[in-house]
């Protein structure tokens, strides 16, 4: 007699993908503070800070699609989407205003983003969803 494993479904997949890239934009969250730290002391890691705020934007554009497509399924609501969207605009008008002379919009958005990043990580992980 033959084995059949169950399959994971499709909106299953999604999910983990979702909580994926919370941990991977939390992650790029933290590499921004730590250099940006070294950036403002030592006037060095520009470099890193700037690949940094890319994978900001990669990571929170993927976790703002699978999001809306969880959403779209019904496995999540679509206030996780929208945050994730919101904090994706975000980092683009904080990368915007990433100069010297606009340290003082810069440093509050980095604790907004910060924010939302973790608030969207512990939202996917703490809460049962639909395709748990």
């Amino acid at each position: 007699m033959t084995s059949v494993e169950p399959r994971t479904s499709p909106v299953k997949s999604w999910l983990v993908a979702a909580r994926l890239f919370a941990v991977l934009t939390v992650a790029t969250v933290v590499l921004l503070f730590g250099t940006a730290g070294v950036l403002v002391q030592q006037n060095e890691a520009l470099d890193l800070h700037g690949t940094g705020a890319l994978l900001l934007h990669v990571t929170s554009g993927l976790l703002t699609l699978t999001l809306a497509f969880l959403a779209w399924r019904g496995a999540v609501s679509w206030i996780g989407a929208v945050v994730a969207g919101v904090l994706l605009l975000l980092s683009l008008v904080q990368a915007s205003l990433g100069s010297a002379d606009s340290l003082n919009l810069h440093v509050p958005g980095a604790f907004v983003i910060t924010a939302m990043a973790v608030g969207l990580a512990v939202w996917l992980f703490a809460r049962r969803t639909k395709a748990d």
